[in-house]
C-alpha cells in the first residue's frame, strides 16, 4: 500500500500544480463574448472637422453588431432607424472609427444621423448638427449709385411691385440707348430689376428684404412675380482688361440678388453667372456687394395722395375716343375739375379727376351720350366700366394711364392717386346734362369722393368705322397657289406675361391678292413654332394670354388680326381693304407637315358680319424675328422688312450680346 501511495503522490502533485496554474487570473486569456441579452446597444457621434464641402466625425459604438450613418441637409426629414440601416453608409461595429461626408454645399446646415443594432435590439439614433463653412468670396465692392432707383406698383403678372436700380464702381458711361455701362478699367455696372410686395408707404418705398432669383432666358423671359428678378431688364457690364473694351451680358437663370436692411440703407449682394459668357473664357461668375442707400422714386412720378378727399366738381372736358383701343366698347376720356384752369387749360390748384370710361358702342355719332348706369373697375362683369389707374415707365418718362385723381397745391405740388376700386353713377337729366356721383379708392385704400351736375358735350376724336368693307357675311376659299408665312417675335411684345410668345400668321392667295392676317398669342417655345389650338379674342386690357388673338385695329397702319385683307400691290405690302377681327375663333391643327387653319370671325361693323375661311398646306416661310425685337409696343401687321437669310439662333445671340467697344 505504501509503495502504491509513493507511486500516486507525484502524479497528484503534478495535477495539483496544473490546476493551481489555470486558476491564476493572470494566466487566463481574454476571449470575446457575444453581447448578453441585457447589454445596452448604443452609438455616439463627435464632430472632428468641418470645411466648405465636407464634415469629419468620430463614431463610437457599444455592444453593436452593425452600424450605419448618413449626412443629409437639415432641411430634409430625419430618417427612421430602418431607413438608416437600409440607406446609410456602413461603419465599423467592433471599434471606434472616423468617417467623412464629402460633396456638401457651402454655408448649409446638415444633420449627421447614426444607429447601431445587435440582434433584435436597436440603439437610439445619434444626431450631430453641423454647418459647412462659407466659401472665400472675392467681392466686387460697389461704391456708387449713378442713377436713382424706380418703384412701380402692380408691375408683375401677380400685381407685385417693381423695384429697379443700378449699382456700379469705377468709371461709367452710357451706350446709344442711354443705358449705363462700364467706362474704364476696373469698372463694373449691375442693373437690377426685382419684383416684390408693394410698400405700405408709396412715398417712401423700400425694397423688401429677401433673396430674389433670376429665372429665365434674357431673350425668352421668365416669370415676373414676387421674389423674382428679371433677366431681360437686368444687365452686367464690366471692363475686359485684355481687350481694353467693355463687355455686356445678362444674368443666367439661378443667379440671385439678396437684400437686407440696415440703419443706413441696404446691404445688397449679387451672386451672378453670365448667361452667354465670353468665347475665350466661357461664362464668368461674379460676386458683388453694395452697402448704402438706394433712393427710389415712386413710379418715377408724384407722391401719393394720403388723405381722403370729398369735393364737388365744377367743370369737365370730355373727348370721345371710339373703340380703337377697346374693340366692342366705346371709350370716353374726361377731366373733371373743381378749380379754374388757365388759358392753356392747365389747373394750378384744386382737384383734377381723369376718368377712363367705357360703354357699349354708339352707332349714331351725331349724339354722343354717356350710357346711364353704374361703372365699376371690372370689364368682365359689366358693359359699363372704368380703366384702372396705372403708371408705366415709357422710355424713361412716367405716363399715367386709366383713372387717376390729382390734388394740386401751388406750394406743396401735386399728389397723385391711382384709382383701382369703387364706382360711379351716371344719370342723364336731359340732353347732354348729367348728374354724376364718384365714390373711389386709390390703390393705397384712400377714399376719394365727388359729384358733378351739369353739361357734358364730348369732342369727337374717334377714327371712322367700320373699317370692314362688308355689309353681309363673307367666306374666303383659298386656291392652289395659297401662301402661308409665320413671323415669330418671341416674347418681345409681352410686358405682363413674358412666357407668352407672339406670332404673325400671313395667309394669301397671290392670284387674287386676298388673304388674312392674324396676331396670335401662344405659349413661348424654344424657337419658332405655330402652336396648335383654338384661339379666342384676347381680353380687353390683356394682350398676353396664351391661345388668344389680338383684335384688329386701323389707324394709318393696321394692327392685330383681320379675317380678310385685300392687297393693293404685287409685293403684298400695301393693304386697301381690311376686316378687323372683333370676335369669334381661329383654330389651328397640324397633320404631318401641313397645317389646317380655320376661322369664323366677326368684323367691326355696327351690325357685325361673319368673316370666315380656311387654309390647308405647309408654311412656305418661317421667320424668327425674336432676336431683333428690342423695343416694346405692338407692331404693325404689314410684312416686316429685314434680312431674308436665315441665321441660327446661336449666331443671332452672339451678334446681339457680344457688344465689344473700343476706345
Amino acid at each position: 500500500m505504501k509503495k502504491m501511495l509513493r507511486r500516486i503522490w507525484p502524479m497528484i502533485a503534478v495535477l495539483a500544480a496544473m490546476v493551481s496554474c489555470n486558476d491564476d487570473p493572470a494566466n487566463v486569456p481574454e476571449l470575446p463574448e457575444p453581447p448578453g441579452p441585457t447589454d445596452k446597444v448604443s452609438v455616439e457621434l463627435l464632430k472632428l472637422d468641418v470645411t466648405t464641402t465636407s464634415v469629419s466625425f468620430r463614431i463610437t459604438p457599444a455592444n453593436a453588431e452593425r452600424v450605419a450613418w448618413v449626412c443629409r441637409p437639415a432641411s430634409e426629414k430625419a430618417l427612421t432607424a430602418e431607413e438608416l440601416l437600409a440607406e446609410g453608409t456602413q461603419g465599423r461595429a467592433d471599434a471606434v472609427s472616423e468617417a467623412k461626408a464629402e460633396g456638401l454645399q457651402p454655408e448649409t446646415d446638415y444633420l449627421v444621423q447614426a444607429v447601431a443594432v445587435a440582434g433584435d435590439r436597436t440603439s437610439e439614433i445619434a444626431l450631430l448638427k453641423v454647418t459647412t463653412l462659407g466659401e472665400e468670396v472675392e467681392w466686387i465692392l460697389l461704391t456708387d449709385t449713378p442713377v436713382a432707383g424706380a418703384y412701380q406698383l402692380e408691375a408683375g403678372a401677380d400685381k407685385s411691385a417693381r423695384y429697379a436700380f443700378t449699382l456700379s464702381t469705377g468709371d461709367t458711361t452710357t451706350d446709344n440707348l442711354d443705358g449705363i455701362i462700364a467706362g474704364g478699367a476696373g469698372a463694373y455696372v449691375f442693373t437690377v430689376e426685382l419684383y416684390a410686395a408693394a410698400c405700405e408707404d408709396p412715398n417712401n418705398p423700400r425694397i423688401p428684404e429677401g433673396t430674389y432669383t433670376f429665372d429665365g432666358h434674357p431673350l425668352t423671359g421668365g416669370p415676373l412675380t414676387e421674389g423674382s428678378a428679371n433677366p431681360a431688364a437686368s444687365a452686367i457690364s464690366y471692363w475686359v482688361d485684355a481687350r481694353d473694351a467693355e463687355w455686356h451680358d445678362y444674368p443666367a437663370a439661378g443667379s440671385t440678388v439678396t437684400v437686407t436692411h440696415t440703419a443706413g440703407g441696404y446691404v445688397v449682394t449679387l451672386s451672378v453667372d453670365e448667361h452667354f459668357g465670353r468665347d475665350d473664357e466661357g461664362r464668368r461668375h461674379l460676386d458683388a456687394r453694395y452697402e448704402g442707400e438706394i433712393p427710389l422714386k415712386w413710379n418715377l412720378a408724384y407722391d401719393a395722395i394720403t388723405d381722403p378727399v370729398t369735393t364737388s366738381f365744377t367743370g369737365v372736358d370730355a373727348v370721345y375716343m371710339g373703340d380703337f383701343g377697346t374693340p366692342g366698347h366705346d371709350n370716353f376720356q374726361m377731366d373733371f375739375y373743381d378749380g379754374t384752369p388757365d388759358e392753356q387749360g392747365n389747373l394750378h390748384e384744386g382737384n383734377l379727376l381723369r376718368l377712363d370710361m367705357y360703354m357699349p358702342l354708339i352707332e349714331d355719332r351725331t349724339m354722343l351720350y354717356l350710357a346711364e348706369g353704374t361703372y365699376i373697375f371690372d370689364y368682365d362683369a359689366s358693359e359699363t366700366y372704368l380703366g384702372r389707374g396705372a403708371i408705366v415707365d415709357f422710355f424713361g418718362s412716367p405716363m399715367v394711364f386709366g383713372t387717376s385723381w390729382r390734388v394740386i397745391d401751388p406750394e406743396k405740388g401735386q399728389r397723385l392717386g391711382l384709382i383701382t376700386e369703387g364706382q360711379l353713377e351716371v344719370n342723364r337729366t336731359g340732353g347732354y346734362y348729367y348728374s354724376i356721383t364718384f365714390d373711389f379708392r386709390t390703390q393705397e385704400g384712400v377714399s376719394l369722393k365727388g359729384t358733378y351736375e351739369g353739361k357734358i358735350d364730348p369732342i369727337d376724336n374717334a377714327l371712322d368705322r367700320p373699317a370692314s368693307p362688308f355689309t353681309e357675311d363673307f367666306h374666303l376659299d383659298y386656291g392652289s397657289d395659297a401662301y402661308a408665312e409665320l413671323s415669330y417675335w418671341g416674347n418681345k411684345f409681352d410686358v405682363v406675361r413674358p412666357t407668352t410668345g407672339t406670332g404673325f400668321l400671313y395667309l394669301t392667295n397671290p392670284s387674287t391678292q386676298e388673304g388674312a392676317l392674324f396676331t396670335l398669342n401662344m405659349p413661348l417655345a424654344d424657337g419658332c413654332t405655330l402652336s396648335e389650338g383654338t384661339y379666342r379674342l384676347a381680353p380687353e386690357g390683356d394682350n398676353n394670354t396664351d391661345f388668344t388673338y389680338r383684335a384688329g385695329k386701323v389707324d394709318g397702319d393696321a394692327y392685330g388680326s383681320f379675317g380678310y385683307v385685300h392687297y393693293k400691290d404685287e409685293d403684298l405690302d400695301v393693304m386697301d381693304q381690311l376686316a378687323p377681327a372683333r370676335g369669334g375663333e381661329i383654330t389651328i391643327s397640324k397633320e404631318g407637315v401641313e397645317y389646317l387653319v380655320e376661322w369664323s370671325l366677326t368684323d367691326d361693323a355696327y351690325q357685325p358680319n361673319t368673316v370666315s375661311g380656311s387654309f390647308r398646306g405647309k408654311l412656305a416661310s418661317i421667320k424668327d424675328w425674336s432676336i431683333y425685337a428690342a423695343f416694346g409696343g405692338e407692331p404693325a401687321v404689314y410684312r416686316p422688312d429685314g434680312p431674308r437669310v436665315a441665321r441660327s439662333r446661336e449666331a443671332l445671340e452672339r451678334i446681339l450680346n457680344v457688344r465689344t467697344r473700343y476706345r
